[in-house]
């Protein structure tokens, strides 16, 4: 951003420059009473180069102490000095008169009489103002669009400054949560095989090993911005058969997916937390239970649908749990209002249905 600031100042003066070789195209110079066009050219860069001067100490040592480092004190004082120095300047004599060979000083009128050389008396209009107040005039004018232009670059630089810092923070809330449910899974499917070890030692060593493919997708895949969402239901697919080593038949556990995904991309244990959750208030060994989990994409959403019967002893914190309640914040964090999910209980049954966009894309404040 610095050097495009830089850019923009160079391109400036480098016009500012060259406008007044226009008197070596435009035979005017000798309105001005010089007898070559290069001397008017000199003249007017001898009254630009203090400007240029006052403009690069201005620029360099003085703005910043206003735009960047908030010292307004420091930065008027030295404004001011400046001003004055450039003052004293301008107001010095020269030690030189106007290159006019008459001046009839009797005229009142607007205009003054010139004589240059042999050739005709030209009329020409007088200055408003003198040429020394001109200066100063314009020195303010390049003080203050030094001010604006520091300031405009600066803002865009604060916003942009402002996106990096909340996408890393943002980058470092997903990683938070996505810890926060490492942990909760490895609880969760550890008390599992603690549960088999003593009811049947080969269901528990074949456990050992499902969990060790679970956790390899968790190490190597779990830490990605994005996964395809084949390695997701291949994820599922050995959580869900851990699952079923653990219950008999009278647990109904059903999980569908479409045959053929092509290239979509989700983020990682996205869905994980919800099959959890059914297993952990769904099942009862008192009475017949279901969970019945499925993935479906449909146009340009991806569905996830997961059922489970309702246990009467834990119904009541069906909804709660770190998992879940991580989950939806990373959903809010990722997808913000371009997600639906829909939580309820009705019938015995509690159900979960989250739509995602199958274009995945994280919020601007990402991108």
């Amino acid at each position: 951003m610095k050097r495009t600031e830089n850019i923009v100042y160079a391109i400036a003066w480098g016009v500012i420059f060259m406008i007044p070789l226009t008197h070596l195209f435009v035979e005017d110079y000798h309105l001005a009473g010089y007898d070559s066009p290069w001397g008017a050219v000199a003249r007017s860069w001898s009254f630009i180069v203090p400007l240029l001067v006052l403009f690069l100490v201005h620029n360099g040592l003085v703005a910043p102490l206003l735009t960047y480092r908030h010292k307004k004190k420091e930065y008027f004082i030295l404004a001011s000095l400046l001003m004055v120095v450039l003052g004293i300047y301008v107001f010095l004599p020269k030690g030189m008169n106007p290159p006019v060979s008459q001046v009839d000083s009797g005229i009142t009128s607007p205009e003054a009489i010139v004589q240059t050389g042999d050739g005709p008396i030209k009329y020409v209009p007088m200055r408003p103002l003198a040429p020394e107040m001109v200066r100063i005039i314009l020195a303010l004018l390049v003080i203050g669009a030094n001010l604006s232009i520091k300031y405009f670059f600066k803002s865009i630089q604060d916003d942009r400054d402002m996106e990096d810092l909340k996408k890393e923070n943002l980058e470092s809330q997903l990683q938070y949560l996505k810890y926060q449910i490492s942990p909760h899974f490895f609880m969760n499917t550890l008390n599992n095989i603690h549960a088999l070890v003593d009811i049947d030692p080969d269901k528990a060593k074949d456990s050992i090993v499902r969990l060790s493919k679970l956790m390899r997708y968790m190490l190597y895949e779990g830490e990605k911005t994005t996964i395809t969402m084949d390695k997701e239901i291949s994820f599922l697919e050995q959580y869900i058969s851990l699952m079923k080593l653990r219950y008999s038949d009278s647990v109904k556990i059903s999980l569908s997916v479409p045959d053929k995904v092509g290239g979509i991309e989700i983020p990682p244990l996205l869905f994980i937390s919800f099959v959890e959750n059914a297993f952990k208030h769904g099942i009862s060994y008192k009475k017949d239970s279901f969970v019945d989990v499925a993935l479906s994409r449909n146009e340009d959403k991806v569905v996830f649908n997961c059922r489970n019967s309702m246990n009467a002893s834990t119904s009541g914190s069906s909804e709660g749990g770190i998992g879940i309640d991580n989950t939806i914040h990373r959903l809010d964090l990722l997808y913000g209002d371009e997600y639906s999910l829909d939580i309820s209980d009705s019938g015995g049954v509690f159900n979960v249905c989250l739509e995602i966009p199958s274009n995945f894309n994280l919020k601007p404040i990402l991108s």
